[in-house]
């Protein structure tokens, strides 16, 4: 009788392992929308936003934040643009995944 009880605690321990570690592997991180992502760079730096974005594929950002309203030239990168004065530079590594992460402030020539 001892023996099965063991038996089952060590089953169900089991399956609550395995049901916590298929839970962190298929939850994602959620992909920050870009405003949110200015408002961040902004207040908490470029650290910050990169520490939620790097190693992220270049098609799944353009499939969260839309077609990007520029290309770097030089360097493999886009550019969104928020404001008339301000974009938001992502810069890929060779292999398409988020690199690096810049706010711009662009010269407003009136």
């Amino acid at each position: 009788m001892k023996k099965k009880v063991v038996i089952a605690v060590i089953v169900i321990a089991v399956l609550v392992v395995a049901a916590f570690v298929i839970h962190f592997n298929n939850s994602k991180a959620e992909i920050p929308d870009k405003e949110l992502v200015y408002l961040q760079l902004d207040t908490k730096g470029e650290d910050f936003v990169l520490s939620q974005i790097e190693g992220l594929a270049r098609e799944e950002l353009i499939a969260k934040w839309g077609n990007p309203d520029g290309m770097l030239s030089g360097f493999y990168g886009d550019i969104w643009s928020i404001t008339e004065t301000e974009s938001i530079i992502i810069y890929y590594s060779a292999e398409s995944t988020v690199e690096h992460i810049k706010l711009q402030q662009n010269e407003n020539n009136n």
